[in-house]
């Protein structure tokens, strides 16, 4: 997967918001932080929320919402052994 776009949705204080983006850096990639406890975030805290979401970190990948740090980390885990072959 060439350049996909990242953007990782988080909060302070969040060891799992930290884990996701330490781990997107190692993995080389890049992405989009979006703090949502920052006022001009809230329509899009309030939008997660209405979506039944209530954890953070959640994690996109090229416009897809791929889940939060467990699915992050076994996603990449995947992408890792592909590569290996």
């Amino acid at each position: 997967m060439k350049n996909p776009k990242w953007v990782v949705l988080g909060r302070d204080n969040c060891p799992y918001c930290t884990r996701a983006t330490k781990a997107l850096s190692q993995a080389g990639y890049k992405f989009t932080y979006i703090k949502l406890t920052d006022p001009e975030n809230a329509s899009l805290k309030q939008f997660i929320l209405d979506c039944g979401l209530s954890t953070v970190p959640q994690i996109h990948i090229n416009g897809q919402r791929l889940g939060g740090w467990e699915e992050l980390e076994l996603f990449l885990k995947e992408i890792k052994a592909m590569e290996n072959k």
